[in-house]
């Protein structure tokens, strides 16, 4: 077993005059301290060994035929412990002592290199050579040592004595390199019941939890055990690993919290490991599951800039890949794919299955040159079977869909020869037949019955969604374009032809409500020459989200000048209408602004106005409002910019506010015959005047509303009148006024208002 600063221990058994002995030699590169433990008896009862330094792997308590050994760690320094389990004795020594030699007299405290010696009665290979030291002369040849290379998880080295427990862990990792997972479970489980104290338990349970994480096993099994195996072994080289395991099984079930604990463990505690671009991965997927749009980009880059190696960098970039790939940024996907293809195409093979998966996913989202390439780079590593027949057809079909005709022909070619008994022979033969010429090159009309046959003779196939995708673009050639429409549900959602048709379609078009169909039903943003036209008709519609998007799009592309003011001012509504009012305040002042030089869109100074009130912006609002003034003295759209001050007006209780807006607000509705705030400002403005003792100039206003009042707002107004004209002196009408406020209702509160008031005057 193998420590930092190169550490070692190793077990060493032999059998002398048929007696068993063996010996454990401690070495380390630099000096540490043995004592032994003498009891009453003059026996030695224990050995203890301190190196200053923390060991990358834990040691297991482990219990041998001479000895039991076991370690602790404290203050970050390691301590070894050896008690005899019969008899054991402690030297000091710098020789190699599997050569014919003397084991000095000498006891230093300090030394490189120790050994216990374990035995039964009496020390074995006593030599009757005299030497200054004690005579101990110990001859191991190492070809007569069980010796296994690169034994343990971390390939550490490790000299044990062979055992049945040996052959069985053997057999655990062999299974686990050949992938047979549900194999390394049951023989680990048979490890656990037969051999509990093995040596080899430890790096058992390990494989038995990557098995685990790699195979259909519930997650929570998985995190069972790797939590344990962690308690046990705290201080091990693989605890990253294991740490990211149970970090992935809990994203598996969806526990993102504490997914994300133990990721950040690694990330902290294991600065150096390679799990920790494997941990920021693994939160970057987390969180682009959770929605998130802005951490995981940064996270990938991290990661990625972050690798020490070949394979941990195509690890990242194969996961951000994948992560671009389904926010549907193809070029970002098809570079990252790419770059695993051109400096580690090795990494497919890792797991091929899965690799083949993600093939199709590229092909499927026309990343077919990315795909082609990596499938090519597996197949000198496959035997002639039919998943390599498979590929073989594949990666010449995404050759031929990326133009790469000379490539697909390669492919088409090797597979002639090295399948030409198989089945799918005569379609290879076919397909590269077609490959090396244009069907009906120049007659269109030509090559789309030709198209025609395909689809009818290879229903459901991927030689009929090429025949889709070239009949679409055909007729799309031809100016057929509800024609290509039509084929709609046969081609890929983010077909050229059939988005450029619905551009065409659009364009001709004059009346909203097919401008508005055609451009929902493309699924898809389209910049079109009437793209002010086609915002119009889909504000009309109150499809906000998709306008929303169109005039980004536009505003992005806008040169300076009036066309920029046309988007700025159509971000500015559409986003005002969807409510987001922060939005609207940026795109409606720089409107608002550029409205000055072309005195075209000044409405937008409203909308800047409105959208500053919703954020109660008070003091920047009133700054617009000022030159609104200005521009818009007598305005229908000032309506709206006046209702807003008049509640300002009513929650600071400025009454001399109030009376002006709702003055101005009851001028304008006049105007234009819109009564949409009515009676709210008229019952406002009349509150003030009854404060204010102007009775007459209040039952003017009450008298002169003209939209159907409901019974609070007629009480309301029954109640204000019959006061007013008691104040006047009209007892009278005051009272017929107090009775019709009681013919609606008596228990509101309005209502006992007008009962209180008529007693007084009865």
């Amino acid at each position: 077993m193998v420590y930092a600063s190169a550490f070692s221990i190793e077990v060493d058994y032999g059998i002398e005059n048929n007696k068993r002995f063996s010996i454990v030699t401690l070495k380390h590169s630099e000096k540490f301290p043995c004592k032994e433990h003498i009891d009453i008896n003059g026996q030695n009862i224990l050995v203890e060994c301190t190196i200053n330094k923390t060991p990358v792997s834990s040691f297991p308590k482990s219990k041998t035929e001479f000895f039991e050994i076991y370690s602790n760690i404290d203050d970050n320094r390691f301590y070894l412990s050896i008690k005899p389990l019969k008899r054991q004795k402690l030297f000091a020594n710098f020789m190699d002592l599997k050569k014919d030699i003397a084991i000095p007299k000498e006891r230093p405290s300090e030394s490189k290199i120790w050994q216990i010696v374990g035995y039964g009665d009496e020390i074995p290979f006593l030599s009757n050579k005299t030497y200054s030291g004690i005579n101990f002369p110990i001859n191991i040849p190492n070809t007569a040592l069980p010796y296994i290379g690169e034994l343990n998880i971390d390939m550490s080295p490790l000299i044990y004595d062979e055992g049945p427990d040996l052959g069985l862990f053997l057999n655990i990792r062999s299974s686990y390199n050949n992938k047979h997972y549900d194999e390394v479970i049951k023989l680990t489980d048979e490890m656990l019941q037969s051999y509990s104290n093995s040596i080899f338990i430890r790096d058992s349970m390990l494989y038995k939890i990557r098995a685990m994480h790699k195979s259909n096993i519930p997650p929570d099994d998985t995190l069972q055990l790797a939590k344990e195996w962690i308690k046990v072994y705290p201080a091990d080289i693989n605890v990253p690993e294991v740490l990211y395991i149970i970090a992935d099984s809990y994203g598996n079930l969806r526990i993102y919290n504490e997914a994300r604990y133990y990721f950040d463990r690694i990330i902290d505690e294991y600065p150096d490991s390679k799990y920790v671009q494997y941990a920021l991965v693994g939160i970057a997927n987390n969180l682009a599951i959770n929605g998130d749009k802005k951490q995981p980009e940064v996270l990938f880059v991290k990661a990625y800039e972050s690798a020490k190696d070949l394979d941990t960098a195509s690890y990242v970039a194969y996961n951000w890949g994948k992560y671009e790939l389904e926010n549907d940024n193809l070029s970002a996907a098809d570079d990252l794919f790419s770059r695993i293809v051109n400096a580690n195409p090795s990494y497919f093979l890792k797991d091929i299955n899965e690799s083949y998966k993600s093939l199709q996913i590229w092909a499927n989202n026309k990343l077919y040159n990315v795909a082609a390439r990596a499938g090519e780079s597996m197949l000198n590593h496959l035997g002639n079977d039919d998943f390599k027949e498979q590929l073989m057809m594949d990666v010449s079909l995404w050759y031929e869909l990326d133009s790469k005709l000379q490539e697909s022909h390669k492919i088409n070619t090797e597979f002639l020869e090295i399948f030409k008994d198989s089945t799918n022979a005569k379609l290879i033969k076919e397909r590269d037949d077609n490959l090396l010429f244009g069907l009906n090159d120049g007659d269109l009309l030509k090559q789309i019955e030709q198209y025609d046959y395909l689809i009818a003779t290879y229903p459901n196939t991927q030689n009929s969604k090429i025949a889709y995708e070239k009949k679409a673009k055909a007729l799309f050639d031809l100016g057929k374009y509800s024609d290509v429409v039509a084929l709609k549900n046969n081609l890929d959602n983010n077909n050229i032809d059939v988005k450029n048709s619905y551009i065409k379609l659009i364009e001709s078009s004059n009346d909203c409500k097919s401008i508005v169909n055609y451009y929902i039903s493309s699924n898809s943003l389209l910049i079109t020459n009437n793209a002010k036209k086609v915002f119009d008709c889909l504000m009309e519609s109150s499809l906000y989200d998709s306008a929303f998007q169109l005039s980004s799009a536009m505003l992005k592309d806008a040169p300076s000048g009036l066309e920029k003011l046309t988007w700025l001012y159509n971000e500015a509504k559409v986003s005002y209408a969807m409510g987001d009012f922060n939005n609207a305040a940026l795109a409606s002042r720089d409107a608002w602004n550029l409205s000055k030089t072309f005195k075209e869109k000044q409405d937008s100074g409203i909308i800047l106005f409105l959208s500053l009130a919703n954020l109660n912006r008070k003091s920047e609002a009133m700054n617009v409002f000022d030159e609104l003034l200005s521009v818009f003295p007598n305005n229908k759209e000032m309506i709206e910019v006046y209702y807003k001050l008049l509640n300002w007006a009513i929650e600071s209780n400025d009454n001399i506010a109030l009376e002006r807006y709702a003055k101005e607000i009851m001028k304008l509705q006049d105007r234009f015959k819109t009564y949409e705030h009515s009676p709210f400002v008229e019952l406002n403005y009349a509150d003030v005047l009854f404060r204010d003792g102007r009775y007459t100039q209040m039952l003017d206003i009450l008298n002169n509303i003209s939209l159907p009042l409901n019974n609070d707002e007629t009480q309301k107004v029954r109640y204000m009148k019959g006061s007013a004209y008691y104040e006047l002196g009209d007892n009278t009408q005051s009272k017929n006024e107090f009775n019709e406020c009681l013919k609606i209702g008596t228990q509101t509160s309005f209502g006992k208002l007008c009962s209180e008031a008529l007693g007084l005057l009865n």
